[in-house]
């Protein structure tokens, strides 16, 4: 474990300089895209502030929800938690989204276009935030017999979570890369990317460990319970989409 990295005297946390790796990726990656699905870099600038903005702020958010079942509800406990509590992924994800949508509707822009044209930078970023959890020692993995150690249990050995994500992660991201190669298209990376995560954030959260962000009385997570209804989601949307086409003449 790594939480602190000293630039030029200065201790800067090992989260924050992953996060800035990973938005760095992003914006190369996008730098590729940008002409052949017409957007300019304008237009591009927008949307990244507009998804930042509100990824921090849902971030914030659902940890704040995720603390109830272990910490109750009281105003004291949601503006500490907002201040100085953690963030959750799927709230990012959903702030994010929301962000995006509405510099669309602003720009009045295609808004299922521009979904799926930031879909594949999710994993994208991901990949380097989970690392950026590695080096911190947050989001630590259940006591095993073989995995990575970490400053917060001296002597314990944990289950490799992180560095597992990142990998799931930079195979989804990949995929969505070869779809969108295949296809010559977007269509559709945002319901890929909702429904693969969905089922592998679902299955590592058995090995995760960490309750700080949530578990409920069904014994799920706070992130299980999102993964769940976004795959059903789009679910209902592929059978919408389907008995519409069936419906055509």
């Amino acid at each position: 474990m790594l939480p602190q990295i000293t630039i030029f005297n200065y201790q800067v946390s090992s989260y924050s300089l992953c996060a800035i790796a990973g938005i760095a990726a992003v914006v190369f990656f996008n730098s590729f895209r940008m002409e052949k699905y017409k957007i300019s870099f304008k237009e591009l600038i927008l949307y990244y502030v507009f998804g930042f903005v509100f990824l921090l702020i849902f971030a914030k958010i659902l940890y704040v929800v995720g603390i109830i079942p272990e910490d109750g509800l009281s105003f004291k406990i949601i503006w500490d938690n907002l201040i100085n509590g953690g963030i959750v992924f799927y709230g990012g994800v959903i702030g994010a989204l929301f962000g995006i949508i509405l510099c669309a509707k602003i720009l009045k822009a295609d808004i299922r276009e521009k979904l799926d044209f930031f879909a594949p930078c999710i994993p994208l970023f991901h990949v380097f935030a989970r690392m950026g959890c590695a080096l911190s020692g947050c989001c630590y993995g259940i006591e095993s017999t073989f995995g990575i150690h970490n400053h917060k249990f001296p002597g314990a050995t944990l289950w490799p979570f992180q560095p597992v994500e990142s990998i799931c992660n930079l195979i989804i991201f990949l995929g969505l890369i070869i779809y969108t190669k295949v296809r010559s298209s977007n269509k559709y990376c945002l319901e890929i990317y909702l429904v693969s995560y969905g089922i592998c954030r679902f299955v590592l959260e058995f090995f995760r460990g960490d309750t700080v962000r949530g578990v409920w009385a069904d014994g799920l997570s706070t992130s299980q319970h999102i993964a769940i209804i976004l795959v059903l989601c789009v679910i209902v949307e592929i059978i919408i989409i389907r008995l519409n086409k069936g419906g055509k003449t």
